[in-house]
């Protein structure tokens, strides 16, 4: 079944069309749904759709002692 589908990291990034790096950092940080397999990161494409349908997002958090992006400053200005 499709919507069950367990995807590979680089899967998930052209899922989610973002960096394969942004994507493991976040995945590290708890920042979207994924589990760690025997070391390697894998992702259900159900939850990352239903976490897209819930507002989730790869951008950085201000908060979290991150630098704010390029279209974040922008917004703030």
């Amino acid at each position: 079944m499709p919507d069950q589908e367990i995807l590979t990291p680089r899967e998930a990034a052209d899922f989610l069309r973002v960096s394969y790096y942004v994507l493991l950092e976040h995945a590290k940080r708890g920042r979207v749904p994924a589990a760690k397999v025997g070391g390697s990161w894998r992702f259900s494409r159900r939850k990352l759709t239903e976490w897209l349908e819930n507002g989730g997002s790869l951008q950085h958090n201000v908060e979290d002692g991150e630098a704010p992006s390029p279209a974040q400053r922008r917004d703030q200005a």
